[in-house]
């Protein structure tokens, strides 16, 4: 039976920054279950006093800084855990806080700008009913919760502090909406221990994330799962990647959305290709007609240290080159690069010494979402649906956005997460090191 710990948002856990040489509050071997406990992003301890954006007399917890970046509970160390290896994190419960809170136009940005907002601030703020699965805004809109954490990872190997703000290769503030309940997020470890930190709750985001923030809310417990693989489907990990609810997710952090659209396509076609045991060409094919490209997020930085490490940094194994074409022109492993060795990004400078000027305004996070059911002769789109909007005013509100991006558009700093969905079932055999129920069947 797999045993639980408690880890609650304190003094011995709060923290603000990544550090590889931060002490782990907690250390557990791999098949532990922790439940974890988050302030929300911006160390409050109390909701919105309202109305109007002052938030005089809210409470905040004595630890927080100014300096310091999204309040994160950790880190938890996973004996045994070292680089070069995996991190398994399966979410298995997720419970928001009783309140939260949403910011429109709270500073200039190009984006708030060109929208109009930054003259006409607003602050949402939200009861919660975790039981109901409902939040409720002070003008009477309600909203389904759909809560997960919006940054989970471990630290650079680089010493010193790295910022919270951007995503990285390795985790962070991916701020992926499929984390849910059920999900199991794939992380390459970097240091020994792993050292993983979790917070930024979001107790329901759309893609996009379109005014800088979500419903950003405390979580009561969240319920982890923490276990070590040697590899992912018989190859190193080089970028996040996750088995969720809705499907395969691939990740890729990059400086612009053509680069961040390659690597998230890139880590998915790998996916693909070890599913279904086809070659990457097919893959690639199957692809082009059932994956989508999603935009799911226009907030947050991409900082130096925050680039994945380059395409062809890790070998191929054995079982991986049978499916992935070695005509592909992939650079050679480099001498001393073996599965362990974990490739170094530039260091990011030190969250105190860098300003917030020096931070892009605005960077894209996209996302690819490939659907395709157990029946090898259907096919179907996945349709993105938001949350149904409520107006007392208006009961019947049902407008839906939808936003779709193509390869060719450049923005400065992106991200990209790529999602596929199979089916549940197939008599294929499950490659080494996959996840159980893997399958066959497109």
């Amino acid at each position: 039976m797999e045993s639980r710990h408690v880890l609650l948002p304190d003094e011995r856990t709060l923290h603000g920054h990544w550090d590889p040489s931060l002490a782990p509050a907690l250390t557990v071997e791999p098949g532990t279950t922790v439940r974890i406990g988050t302030l929300d992003s911006g160390w409050w301890t109390g909701p919105h006093p309202g109305p109007g954006t002052d938030a005089t007399g809210r409470p905040r917890h004595p630890l927080h800084d100014p300096a310091l970046g999204h309040a994160l509970t950790g880190p938890v160390a996973v004996a045994g855990a070292e680089p070069g290896q995996v991190l398994s994190i399966r979410i298995d419960d997720v419970v928001p806080g009783a309140f939260g809170t949403t910011y429109v136009g709270m500073r200039s940005t190009p984006l708030n700008d060109r929208l109009g907002v930054t003259t006409a601030p607003t602050v949402h703020a939200w009861t919660l009913d975790a039981a109901a699965g409902t939040g409720r805004n002070q003008t009477g809109h309600s909203v389904a919760l759909r809560p997960f954490l919006g940054v989970l990872g471990v630290p650079p190997a680089e010493a010193g502090q790295h910022s919270t703000i951007p995503p990285y290769w390795h985790g962070g503030n991916i701020d992926c909406r499929e984390l849910v309940a059920g999900a199991t997020l794939y992380l390459p470890v970097t240091v020994p221990g792993a050292l993983l930190s979790v917070g930024d709750g979001h107790a329901a985001q759309g893609d996009g994330e379109v005014s800088g923030t979500a419903i950003e809310c405390p979580m009561d417990a969240v319920d982890l799962t923490l276990d070590v693989l040697p590899d992912l489907f018989g190859r190193p990990v080089t970028t996040p990647i996750a088995k969720t609810p809705a499907g395969w997710v691939t990740m890729g952090v990059a400086d612009d959305l053509d680069e961040a659209m390659a690597i998230a396509l890139d880590a998915m076609l790998d996916v693909m290709a070890a599913l279904h045991g086809i070659g990457r060409s097919d893959a690639l094919a199957l692809a082009s007609v059932v994956v989508d490209l999603r935009v799911t997020q226009v907030v947050n930085q991409v900082g130096r240290g925050a680039r994945r490490p380059p395409l062809g940094r890790a070998p191929l194994s054995p079982w991986a080159s049978a499916v992935r074409p070695r005509a592909r022109s992939r650079r050679e492993p480099a001498r001393g690069e073996g599965r362990g060795a974990v490739p170094q990004s530039p260091v990011t400078p030190s969250i105190r010494s860098r300003s917030r000027s020096a931070w892009p305004l605005c960077r894209a996070y996209s996302s690819i979402m490939c659907w395709y059911t157990q029946r090898r002769e259907t096919w179907s789109p996945l349709r993105l649906v938001r949350p149904r909007l409520r107006s007392s005013s208006d009961p019947n509100p049902a407008a839906i956005v939808r936003l779709a991006s193509h390869s060719s558009l450049k923005l400065a700093n992106s991200c990209a997460t790529a999602v596929a969905v199979s089916g549940s079932s197939g008599s294929r055999p499950t490659p080494s090191n996959s996840p159980s129920g893997s399958s066959s069947e497109l």
